[in-house]
């Protein structure tokens, strides 16, 4: 009976390791919006809170590099205030460490709208989604809300999201949790052993 014991328990520990190794594999970060019309433009999102999400964004693509999680990129397109500039689809910030080329157009606050991104994520089965980017209160959170109404489970990355308001920001972080996303920082994933 001992013998029994210990067999069933090796097979759980070992069926634990493969499913932990299995869902690794299935994670990806999906960072919003960070282009250059955003980022520290006092009509978006002021320096004081675009500055730090850029730094934790690129901490956290370095260290998901190193990980083997792949990281995503959406560019918001639309009409104001690009035809000022003649350019539909502003660049990413050039502060922002690029991971690779998987970059998609975001037309909506929902980037999942996005039927190439989707299948992006479903062919690969990327079922664990970190979100980062701008703004917590539009792209951010209708990214969110459409992730978890699809099942896909769903941590926002606090410190590596902002609005233009802390205000802002604060609500939105709790109207995701709400909603069912899991809310931590930069450094709860950092620490991660995957």
């Amino acid at each position: 009976m001992k013998n029994i014991a210990l067999i069933l328990l090796a097979f759980c520990c070992l069926n634990a390791g493969l499913y932990a190794q299995s869902d690794h594999l299935h994670r990806t970060m999906i960072v919003l919006c960070m282009q250059e019309e955003f980022t520290c433009n006092d009509a978006f999102i002021p320096g004081k809170f675009s500055d730090p999400v850029l730094l934790n964004i690129n901490l956290l693509t370095e260290h998901l590099k190193t990980q083997k999680i792949p990281v995503l990129y959406t560019q918001l397109e639309g009409a104001a205030p690009f035809e000022r500039t003649g350019v539909k689809v502003p660049d990413l910030d050039l502060n922002l460490l690029i991971d690779g080329e998987r970059r998609f157009v975001q037309k909506q606050n929902n980037a999942l709208e996005n039927q190439l991104l989707l299948d992006d994520l479903l062919e690969q089965d990327l079922r664990v989604l970190y979100v980062a980017g701008i703004m917590t209160n539009e792209q951010v959170y209708g990214t969110v809300v459409a992730a978890l109404k699809r099942n896909f489970r769903v941590y926002v990355l606090e410190d590596a999201t902002a609005a233009h308001t802390d205000k802002l920001q604060k609500k939105f972080i709790k109207k995701m949790r709400r909603k069912g996303a899991e809310i931590i920082s930069s450094q709860e994933l950092l620490d991660r052993q995957f």
